[in-house]
């Protein structure tokens, strides 16, 4: 996504693209997605609630939840009937959709018509100070009949465990806490992870590195 000139959407107010042209590739390969169907990375200053002439903004976490490219017919026509953007769907829309479409699927009963996924969900604009909001489906009459597609919910840490967190955040200091130092094999026996066989090993280990390097050095000086 782009640092846009003008803001209309919450698309436009999310933080710059970090996915490059070899992250693009990587979903074509790994998602199918065909040649037909051509992607490109907005420029810095793009306004996604403002594409070019026959494009569309996707967020590639909708690849997560089930979204293919091109659009399964039964995600066309629904769309089609909302009218909406697929970029201004919010994350919870596409599980949502996603999860009728599958469950149809699954159950042998075809498609879902737009007339009963309306019956399943509300399909409002976000009524929260985010932006310009983002368009979402609401679980209709959920707490009589139940949420049609159900979602794990956060757990929530209790006080006694924010307090073990901020003893740990004490005692490993973030200085410590960075990938790879934090791995390392004497940390990982410290805590427990690892044999301690390990240590030896690892030692073992760099001392033959060094040996080698040594001789190396030695051979070509000769």
């Amino acid at each position: 996504m782009g640092v846009p000139t003008e803001h209309m959407f919450g698309v436009d107010y999310l933080p710059p693209n970090k996915i490059t042209e070899l992250d693009i590739a990587k979903y074509r390969r790994e998602y199918f997605i065909p040649d037909s169907v051509r992607m490109r990375i907005p420029t810095p200053t793009k306004s996604l609630s403002k594409p070019k002439d026959g494009e569309v903004v996707f967020f590639t976490d909708v690849l997560l939840q089930g979204v293919r490219l091109p659009l399964q017919p039964a995600v066309q026509k629904i769309l089609a009937m909302i009218g909406y953007a697929p970029g201004q769907f919010n994350p919870n829309f596409w599980v949502a959709l996603m999860g009728v479409v599958t469950a149809f699927g699954m159950a042998g009963q075809g498609e879902p018509s737009y007339e009963q996924f309306s019956h399943l969900y509300s399909v409002t604009r976000s009524k929260t100070a985010d932006h310009g909001g983002w368009v979402q489906a609401n679980c209709l009459r959920g707490a009589e009949r139940g949420h049609f597609v159900s979602k794990l919910k956060q757990p929530v840490a209790t006080r006694a465990e924010i307090r073990q967190i901020d003893q740990v955040r004490l005692r490993v200091p973030a200085v410590e806490r960075v990938y790879p130092q934090l791995l390392f094999t004497a940390n990982l026996i410290k805590a427990q992870l690892a044999n301690p066989a390990e240590s030896k090993r690892a030692a073992e280990k760099k001392r033959l590195s060094e040996s080698s390097k040594r001789r190396l050095m030695m051979g070509l000086q000769g």
